[in-house]
This record gives C-alpha cells, structure tokens and sequence, in this order.
C-alpha cells in the first residue's frame, strides 16, 4: 500500500494533466536554446524512466479513471483497478515498447507480460535509469 501511495504521488499531477483532453504525435527531436532531447519514436524499445501505473487497455479510459480516483487520493478504487487487471504497477527500469507517443500521455508494451496500456508520456526514456 506504501508503495502504491508513493508512486501515485509522483505522477498524480501528470496524471490530471493527461486527462484533460487530446494531444499529438511528438516524436521528432524536441529542441530548446540550450538542448535537443531525443525522445523515444514510435516502434522503438525503451524503459520506465520512474515507477507508474499502466491503464491497461485499447484506449485511455483506465488511465483516465486512474487519475480521478489518485486526485480523490481513493486508495479503495485503485486497489480495485489493480485486482481487476485494469491497472498494473511499472516500476522504474521496465523495459517497454513505444506504441503511440502523445504529448502528455504514450500507449505503451510491456516487454515482459505483453500488458498494454497508457502512461504520462514523461514516464518513458530511450535510456535505461541508473
């Protein structure tokens, strides 16, 4: 349970934004007067760069859903979301596979179990974390 707080505490705030409506395809190279971060393209491996949780599913509703009851700090429906297989916990290192990246939020595989779903676009790295 301390761990579910603790990693809802962390993207709660990604988590509404990325409820607030649609986004578009980012893949291309972002750059900034001082930097260009290459960000992960669609079809590439890549990692968890922090722990998540994974809205499981064809479209966002679950992350959706997800984000109201961490808002609500509901710890009951999540753990409901979780028993259901309708959530799934991503911890820090995951590798995953990029299905569709959005501005805020990615459609993502897990490599290991095959469980797809949604996360904060911020979630993922072409980089393994040290």
């Amino acid at each position: 349970m301390k761990y579910i707080l603790k990693v809802l505490g962390g993207i709660a705030v990604v988590l509404s934004l990325a409820a607030c409506g649609d986004e578009d395809n980012a893949a291309e190279p972002v750059t900034t007067t001082e930097t260009t971060v290459d960000t992960l393209k669609e079809g590439e491996n890549g990692y968890a760069w922090t722990n998540s949780i994974l809205g499981v599913g064809k479209d966002d509703s679950n992350l959706k859903e997800i984000t109201k009851y961490a808002a609500a700090n509901n710890q009951t429906e999540l753990q409901a979301m979780l028993a259901e297989g309708k959530a799934v916990l991503v911890d820090e290192g995951t590798p995953i596979t990029l299905i569709e990246r959005g501005v805020l939020i990615a459609k993502v595989k897990l490599t290991e179990t095959g469980e797809v779903g949604w996360v904060p676009s911020e979630v993922i790295s072409r980089d393994k974390p040290e």
